[in-house]
C-alpha cells in the first residue's frame, strides 16, 4: 500500500465502481460470482465461450452481462440454481477439461 490523499482514494473508488457497473449485473437478484476462477483463466470467459449467456433453468439464468453471475429472474428456487450450476460445470468440463469450483457457499 502507498499513502495517498483523500481525492486520490475517492478517484480510485469511483473508477472501480464504474468498472463494476459496466461489467457486472446491477439491480438484480444475484449471489455474485458463482465460480472461482481457475488458474490462469476466468470462469466467466469459459462460460461465455460456450454461448451460455441467458441460458436458464427454471427462473435462474446466466447473466447476459457477465457469465459468472446467475440471476434469479423472479421466483427461482435452490433446485433451479443447483441444476444450472451443475449444467454449467458439466459443459465447461466437457469442452475444456476444467472443473469449476463454486465461489458461493452452498448449504444443503
Amino acid at each position: 500500500m502507498k499513502k495517498t490523499d483523500k481525492n486520490g482514494i475517492l478517484n480510485v473508488i469511483s473508477q472501480e465502481l464504474e468498472k463494476r457497473k459496466n461489467t457486472q449485473p446491477q439491480g438484480v437478484k444475484s449471489a455474485g460470482c458463482v465460480f472461482k476462477n481457475p488458474a490462469g483463466d476466468s470462469a466467466g470467459r469459459l462460460i461465455d465461450s460456450l454461448n451460455l449467456k441467458n441460458y436458464n433453468i427454471g427462473e435462474i439464468k446466466v447473466s447476459s452481462k457477465h457469465a459468472n453471475f446467475f440471476i434469479n429472474k423472479s421466483n427461482g428456487t435452490a433446485k433451479d440454481m443447483s441444476a444450472l450450476i451443475e449444467f454449467v460445470k458439466k459443459k465447461v468440463f466437457e469442452k475444456y477439461n476444467i472443473e469449476l469450483r463454486p465461489e458461493i457457499r452452498i448449504i444443503k
